[in-house]
């Protein structure tokens, strides 16, 4: 999980160096290469994590690890949504007219930083819940 994390770290960073030097011509090459890696970071991430959680009597435990898999889902679509901004595979076969282009536009473009922004903040939330309420039942 933490190298999942790690690599998901790394990656985003790496990414918004490249976009702050989008004039070089290194910067279209770290685009893509590292949109495949931030993906495969957040499938780990995210599996390692399903796997550590466990089935509790608690409501509120369950609950918090239901919205950590949900932040680990936005991870994963973050990433398919970079790989799809910089590979460009969909929008040939989605984009038949004007009309098309502006909701592909409104779906895919730069999309990946809300989603990324929304599983960070489902992640900070439920590892403190988390903690706090495992801390009190050992108690």
């Amino acid at each position: 999980m933490l190298t999942g994390g790690m690599v998901m770290v790394v990656s985003a960073g790496l990414l918004m160096l490249a976009a702050f030097n989008s004039q070089q011509a290194w910067a279209a090459i770290v685009q893509k290469t590292v949109s495949i890696l931030f993906s495969f970071g957040a499938v780990a991430y995210t599996a390692t994590q399903r796997q550590m959680a466990y089935a509790s009597t608690d409501f509120t435990l369950n609950r918090l690890f239901s919205l950590q898999f949900l932040s680990g889902f936005c991870f994963v679509i973050a990433g398919i949504d970079m790989i799809e901004q910089y590979w460009i595979i969909l929008k040939p076969l989605v984009v038949k007219d004007l009309e098309s282009y502006f909701i592909y536009l409104k779906v895919v473009y730069n999309n990946w930083v809300v989603l990324l922004l929304i599983g960070g903040l489902l992640q900070l939330y439920t590892s403190h819940r988390i903690a706090n309420i495992e801390s009190r039942m050992q108690d």
